[in-house]
């Protein structure tokens, strides 16, 4: 048996849960406007693409349907992560940010919402 250095903070692993839900959520957000109106004018897979990941950063920002946001959010960045590999042939900064957001993702998919979240478990 492993023994946890701090086993008094476990207690409130829910709450971390909620911690990588909502920055992830901001994250997400935050790419999704830049797609949709920073970049130049999207064509219709770019829109599309981008409507998905801004709306699925709202709805984990709000904590709901967290569990279908996460699994949107991954296959976008496994979608992108692979498109960026096939160009840089390298890991590179966004070889790395994608490789991130389709971890804390498939986290997200697996651990549920956490604390604060409209869709908690009954």
């Amino acid at each position: 048996m492993i023994l946890s250095v701090l086993p008094s903070l476990l207690d409130y692993s829910f709450f971390g849960t909620a911690l990588l839900r909502l920055i992830l959520g901001l994250v997400v957000l935050q790419l999704g406007y830049r797609i949709l109106f920073k970049s130049p004018p999207p064509d219709n897979r770019r829109r599309l693409a981008g409507g998905l990941v801004l709306v699925s950063g709202a709805l984990l920002v709000v904590g709901f349907l967290t569990q279908v946001a996460a699994l949107a959010i991954a296959i976008f960045a496994l979608a992108a992560l692979i498109i960026k590999l096939r160009a840089e042939f390298s890991f590179g900064d966004r070889v790395s940010f994608y490789l991130l957001l389709l971890a804390a993702a498939l986290a997200l998919l697996t651990l549920g919402p956490g604390a604060f979240a409209i869709d908690l478990p009954l």
